[in-house]
């Protein structure tokens, strides 16, 4: 399926990140599949540097997410058949 996606890409300013190189690989391409997967038919992915920070965000659900359960590591809030969460 394509979900047909516009990509913004901000940065305002030079940041300095002090971090393994391939963990930030892992992590920035982990965080742009999600983006991709949980989100919606012709949604936003926002890619943005700003304020000594690095943030990406999507159009994806409006429903909240379970601020007790966000920072477990198999947390599954998606039906979807290949999200990888177990719970």
């Amino acid at each position: 399926m394509k979900k047909k996606l516009t990509i913004i890409y901000e940065n305002s300013e030079e940041a300095y990140f002090s971090i393994n190189p391939e963990l930030c690989f892992i992590l920035i391409n982990n965080l742009l599949q999600n983006a991709i997967r949980h989100n919606i038919e012709n949604g936003l992915i926002a890619v943005s540097i700003k304020n000594n920070s690095f943030s990406i965000s999507n159009s994806g659900s409006q429903t909240p997410l379970n601020t007790n359960l966000i920072f477990e590591r198999f947390e599954k809030h998606s039906t979807q058949t290949n999200s990888i969460g177990l719970g």
